[in-house]
């Protein structure tokens, strides 16, 4: 048989267990089973193994990991101990419910185990599931050989067939039966602590997805232990006790949670399905798609997603604004997508979002123009990116010239004249006390001239790069600028705080190169930071700002605007 026509065959068999099984809860009359003893009780018995047999089968069918067939036999074990309590039914079928009845609780543990991802992940969840059902199989196997129901002193749903029974032995079966009670305790309780572990563990966005599972698992978990408690303390249970009936509608009650928290989140898978693939037949299809990682992040609810798209030249990984691009964190998962064995772009999202499993292919296959599209948009901005990293480094290789350039000025020639001029102020001094007049006024004149030549150095190289810009700022650079000139420079609103050092080299230039080209107007500067930005205003202008103070705003990403007379660069401080 197929696989395909044995998930068939296996939920068919389930739904007509399922169906004679409410026929049978209906029909039953006598103490024998926790449905006959009301009308709630049968509710709710019914209620819950539909539920878990329907969300089963579902589960299964959309083979959403493995968990649908656990799914799917939960309600069948659920549903086991009407037969159980069959008064009068075929003896090989209350025997074979009873053998059925023990495997609940392994089936819970192998549905927190393996919750939410849908699969034992890991080599000791394996190990401790194949020990479990084999251990609940031995036991099935050895109570049946020995139980006796007519001996047993609490018996109270079938107390007369076995059609398994080898050899009567009432001590071993009390032993064994208190064995699995204490089992279903620790089984129960480790059941909640790891759906609760699971719950605290997982991000916001798993907690929105996988919350009604595990919530619900953790509930059904202590329901479990709650029961085999009660039983522990006495044996003597059925219908007619108000404790083990109210220990039986809660266990009932979170069964049936369990199963609709697991439909909540198989109809949500199947909406995520949906939405992915219309944002991948949208993105193949439409004339202005949506940007893809937007897209994406609607259609799997989680707003940290982010795409990031190969490049080869040189080979890296950059986000949808051409950004050098840097690997999740341990916290992320990263979907690959690739085509013909070459990598195209990956998906970065919350690890909750299994849907993904299928992405690379869904997007690989329904839009592969639009993730073509948008990595050659990537690839053109990071090619932006780097021409304004390249423009930087231009400009401050420049200013770190002109820097050097000024200090070899301020340290070597200028100090070379300034001791020129000392020289020639002794002589001058030694030859007006020899009171050689001629030769007095030759140095004084050599004197002028020397101080002339150091006054214009120290102009010149305050020029190329002002010192007074590095050690103390924008404002008092400006305000020294404002000095040297003839005409009124009115400065206001310089902000204290420093800047990087390109944004205020830039800020000066902007104002210096308007003086240099009006220098006969009277101006006025203002300097702001506002939202990022460090703004530089000076009015009146009445020429286009130069091509290279243009260049050196646009090398920082920012912009000159002149309207109205007012010259207005914005000069990003980030």
């Amino acid at each position: 048989m197929t696989p395909h026509r044995f998930r068939i065959a296996s939920v068919l068999a389930a739904v007509g267990w399922t169906v004679a099984s409410t026929a049978l809860a209906v029909s039953i009359e006598g103490p024998t089973t926790y449905a006959a003893g009301s009308a709630v009780a049968a509710a709710a018995t019914l209620v819950a193994g539909w539920a878990l047999v329907l969300v089963g089968a579902w589960a299964w069918w959309e083979r959403s990991g493995s968990s649908g067939p656990v799914i799917l036999a939960l309600g069948v074990t659920w549903l086991a101990p009407l037969w159980v309590g069959w008064d009068g039914g075929p003896p090989l079928v209350r025997s074979l419910a009873m053998l059925l009845v023990p495997i609940a609780p392994a089936l819970l543990l192998h549905l927190a185990l393996m919750s939410p991802s849908g699969q034992l992940e890991s080599w000791l969840s394996r190990r401790v599931m194949a020990g479990a059902y084999a251990l609940t199989i031995a036991y099935s196997l050895v109570k049946a050989a020995v139980h006796d129901p007519f001996l047993d002193l609490h018996c109270w749903s079938n107390c007369s067939d076995n059609v398994f029974l080898v050899r009567a032995d009432p001590g071993l079966s009390r032993a064994l039966d208190s064995a699995w009670v204490m089992a279903s305790l620790v089984t129960g309780l480790v059941v909640a602590g790891v759906a609760a572990r699971r719950f605290r563990a997982t991000s916001v966005v798993g907690r929105h997805l996988y919350g009604p599972v595990l919530l619900p698992l953790a509930a059904t978990g202590v329901s479990q232990a709650v029961s085999a408690g009660l039983l522990l303390s006495d044996p003597a249970d059925g219908p007619d006790r108000a404790v083990f009936v109210a220990a039986y509608l809660l266990r009932a009650a979170s069964w049936t949670a369990l199963a609709g928290g697991t439909g909540w989140a198989l109809s949500r898978t199947h909406r995520t399905r949906t939405a992915l693939q219309h944002v991948t037949d949208g993105l193949g299809t439409a004339a202005d798609p949506a940007p893809l990682e937007a897209s994406l992040a609607s259609a799997l609810d989680d707003s940290s997603v982010q795409v990031a798209y190969w490049l080869t030249d040189p080979e890296r990984y950059v986000d949808s604004e051409g950004r050098e691009w840097d690997p999740p964190s341990a916290d992320r998962t990263a979907t690959p997508i690739v085509r013909r064995g070459e990598p195209v772009a990956v998906v970065v999202h919350d690890p909750a979002v299994t849907v993904t499993a299928r992405l690379a292919a869904e997007i690989g296959q329904a839009a592969r123009l639009a993730v073509d599209n948008e990595r050659l948009r990537a690839g053109l901005l990071a090619q932006l990116a780097d021409l304004r990293a390249s423009r930087v480094r231009i400009v401050e290789a420049a200013d770190t010239t002109r820097q050097r350039l000024e200090r070899d000025l301020h340290d070597g020639a200028q100090q070379r004249l300034l001791a020129l001029t000392y020289e020639l102020r002794m002589a001058r001094a030694d030859a007006a006390a020899r009171g050689d007049r001629e030769r007095e006024r030759g140095l004084a004149r050599a004197c002028e001239l020397a101080q002339a030549a150091v006054t214009d150095l120290r102009d010149l190289a305050h020029g190329i790069y002002p010192a007074v810009l590095t050690e103390s700022g924008l404002g008092p650079a400006l305000w020294s600028l404002s000095d040297t000139v003839a005409v009124p420079v009115r400065i206001a609103d310089v902000p204290e705080e420093r800047f990087a050092e390109p944004v205020e080299r830039a800020a000066y230039v902007v104002v210096s190169s308007v003086i240099d080209a009006d220098p006969r107007d009277d101006l006025a500067v203002a300097v702001a930071a506002e939202e990022g930005s460090l703004v530089v205003s000076v009015s009146p202008v009445r020429h286009d700002p130069d091509v290279g103070v243009v260049d050196r705003v646009g090398a920082l990403g920012g912009r000159i605007v002149v309207q109205d007379g007012t010259l207005r660069a914005e000069l990003p401080c980030g």
